[in-house]
């Protein structure tokens, strides 16, 4: 039994200095409590790139996290120079893909979404296939496996990948006296004001650098062709300089889509009384279920931010 990293050493080193002996300063939800780490210390879970019930072969999601991590340090640096390729735009987006889905913040809320499913359809199940009497007045439950939720993450990692690629990016720089924020949970969402509308998404690089864009859709393509890897991305990388306000809303964001975690670069009051404000809010899901003309049912499902009940 290995530990997986499901936010990588690689992303992680920005926020420490192993050369100055500088770790990367980690707050607990939702106390704010300050503990020094290094990056192999955190986001870690017992053979957490396996998954042996769902594939013939258990180590896919492993295999496609090899195929970016190596690349980041690269992709960054072209990031940073403002000189980046499509290549580095596409190495970027798929290890963005990985944090955006198979973190286990994200695969809860993805169980909560199959288990309301599942709960929405009963009555239907049930009408059509009506209890037998020694079942009636039973209260039936739903659980759906994590490990299911992995591999859905798993086989639409390329298709988020290439989803995220033809987004329009701005890379936020960051020269304020505020440093950007990372989590356990790195990829955050800030939803929209209103449901049906574009989530916007952000993704801190390091203390000085943060990505920012708004997923349009449509986003994603299941049907991959040899042809999607070769088209180039519809949008393109703009940057743009962060004002302190910009920062702070960013750092609120990553605080409240933060699992167990937050991490800084260096140790600050500060950053404990934020995570200690927002440390019981997450981002949460909204599920609603509305009978239709036909006699069925329509479900409609949507990311916020809320408090903890």
């Amino acid at each position: 039994m290995s530990n997986d990293h499901f936010v990588a050493r690689t992303y992680l080193k920005r926020w420490c200095d192993r050369d100055k002996g500088e770790p990367i300063q980690a707050y607990r939800k939702p106390s704010g409590a300050t503990f020094p780490c290094w990056p192999e210390a955190v986001c870690a879970e017992a053979d957490g790139d396996l998954n042996p019930t769902y594939f013939k072969d258990p180590a896919v999601l492993g295999q496609f996290r090899s195929i970016f991590e190596p690349r980041w340090d690269a992709a960054l640096e072209a990031i940073e120079k403002r000189k980046p390729t499509i290549d580095d735009k596409f190495v970027i987006a798929g290890y963005w893909a990985n944090l955006l889905t198979a973190t286990p913040a994200w695969r809860k809320i993805g169980q909560q979404l199959y288990e309301k499913e599942v709960h929405s359809i009963m009555p239907i199940i049930e009408k059509q296939l009506p209890r037998p009497e020694s079942l009636k007045g039973v209260t039936l439950t739903v659980e759906v496996d994590e490990d299911y939720i992995k591999t859905v993450a798993t086989k639409n990692l390329l298709a988020t990948a290439l989803g995220l690629y033809h987004q329009a990016w701005t890379i936020l720089t960051n020269d304020t006296a505020h440093e950007f924020l990372t989590s356990d949970n790195p990829s955050a969402v800030f939803p929209p004001p209103a449901s049906g509308g574009p989530v916007a998404r952000i993704l801190p690089l390091s203390p000085r650098l943060c990505i920012s864009t708004i997923m349009q859709r449509p986003v994603y393509k299941k049907d991959l062709t040899e042809a999607d890897f070769k088209t180039p991305p519809k949008a393109w990388i703009t940057y743009k300089r962060a004002v302190a306000d910009g920062v702070k809303l960013a750092n609120r964001l990553t605080v409240v889509n933060a699992e167990r975690f937050v991490f800084s670069r260096v140790a600050s009051s500060g950053v404990a009384a934020l995570v200690k404000k927002y440390g019981n809010y997450s981002a949460k899901l909204e599920h609603s279920v509305s009978p239709t003309p036909s006699g069925g049912i329509a479900t409609e499902a949507r990311i916020f931010v809320g408090k903890a009940r």
